[in-house]
């Protein structure tokens, strides 16, 4: 089976604490051939600054609140309660708690009920630090397996079909890379995306090459 990657999986895959990392792995883990293009990569580019700058910022805030509590223990269910509380617009509430889970995970590897507050403030910190170091590391496991494309064809009138639909020029752009690709390697391609429009409404355009459009969620 080939499947093309959405931005949105690259970008689950690369994050530890996407909401959508543990499918995204499935996807990457699997046996089949993954592709991508430089549309995906430019795109991917542009969030790996903006999503990084934004973890780190909500590590620090979460690590900043954590002080207030002084020298005692504190179980999962108050760190959650506390990290969530952080106002943090650029997040929604699902993101908050996949990136809490994972420090938690981080601080307490004797999986203990309750750890100090101070090893929790100091094992948040120490990710942080490390953050763009462990995305780097991730991004080229990805880019060393999966196979890039770069088309050359416009395909202007399938374009157009997209645009009437709604889908918005950069997910337009990628779709037309994932059908290029079909045409050319001559593959029964599926395209493997998080986006629910994405998902369903280039399903309408029957002059796509692609086999079918994939959920993420469904890679369990």
């Amino acid at each position: 089976m080939d499947y093309f990657l959405d931005t949105n999986v690259e970008l689950g895959y690369v994050f530890c604490t996407d909401p959508w990392n543990t499918p995204a792995i499935i996807v990457f883990d699997s046996k089949d051939r993954l592709h991508y293009s430089d549309n995906v990569d430019k795109e991917f580019q542009k969030n790996l600054i903006i999503f990084s700058k934004q973890q780190k910022y909500f590590f620090y805030s979460v690590a900043e609140e954590l002080e207030y509590l002084g020298l005692r223990n504190i179980g999962y269910n108050e760190f959650n309660s506390i990290g969530l509380s952080v106002e943090f617009n650029d997040f929604a509430e699902n993101k908050k708690e996949s990136c809490l889970k994972l420090l938690w995970d981080i601080a307490n590897k004797k999986k203990k009920d309750k750890i100090k507050v101070k090893v929790l403030i100091r094992e948040i910190m120490s990710f942080s630090r490390n953050f763009e170091h462990f995305l780097l590391k991730r991004k080229i496991a990805f880019e060393g397996k999966v196979m890039f494309h770069k088309r050359d064809e416009d395909y202007l009138e399938i374009f157009e079909e997209l645009k009437n639909l709604g889908i918005h020029e950069e997910d337009n752009n990628i779709i037309l890379d994932a059908h290029d690709l079909a045409i050319t390697q001559s593959l029964n391609l599926d395209f493997v995306t998080s986006d629910n429009a994405v998902y369903k409404l280039p399903q309408q355009v029957s002059k796509l090459n692609i086999n079918e459009f994939l959920h993420l969620r469904d890679f369990k």
